[in-house]
Order: structure tokens, then sequence, then C-alpha cells
């Protein structure tokens, strides 16, 4: 570690000095130890830097576990309504069929109608 680096340490951190081996200066910065509220050393410059590259996933808390179930049953919501709109249509359009088929069933039955009368 340079002096310039230990001046650094000594002036801009709490960090104690038989602690100073466990720091880490690069390009992204100054990483030093982390601490408990006992001050004992519980992490190194290393897992500081480590943690900076890779930051802990944040768990996310009671509020947005809800939002995300209410979303997720508002797209159940939504998916069910289309659902149900695709089979009134089929019903809307079953329904028209079954008129011309009756339409056509009348037309057939006045046909034998007209047969019969002729026949007889």
């Amino acid at each position: 570690m340079t002096e310039e680096q230990l001046e650094f340490l000594r002036n801009n951190t709490s960090v104690p000095e038989e602690d100073y081996r466990y720091c880490i200066f690069n390009e992204h910065g100054v990483f030093t130890p982390k601490y408990n509220s006992d001050g004992v050393r519980i992490g190194t410059g290393e897992d500081s830097y480590n943690e900076y590259l890779n930051p802990p996933q944040k768990q996310p808390d009671e509020l947005e576990i809800l939002t995300s179930r209410v979303d997720g049953l508002e797209n159940i919501n939504a998916g069910l309504l289309l659902e149900n709109a695709e089979h009134q249509i089929n019903i809307q359009e079953q329904e028209k069929m079954n008129k011309e088929q009756e339409v056509t069933n009348a037309n057939l039955l006045l046909e034998i109608a007209i047969l019969k009368g002729a026949m007889l």
C-alpha cells in the first residue's frame, strides 16, 4: 500500500490501522472492511468490492408482494373476461345458425305441405 493510500485511509475512514491490509484500492474506488455495531470486523474490503460488483438482491416488501399478486389476479381476470367474450360470440353465432336452421326447416315443412296438397 502506498503512503498516499495510507494517508487517505487515516484521513477519510474509521478503519483501524491494523485492518488497513483488508482495504482495496482500484479503478472503482476504495473498499474497506465492514464492521458490526460492536466494531468487530465482519467482512474485508474484498467482500465490500464483491458486493459492489454483485449487489445483493433486495427482498420485496409486503406491499410489493401484494401488488404483484393483485397484478397477477388482474391478468387472470382480464384473461377470463376475454375468454367469456369469446364464448358469448360463439353462443351468438350458434343462435344465428339455429335460427337459420329453423327457417330452413319451416321452408321444408311448407314444401312438404305443398307437395302433399298437390298429390291429393
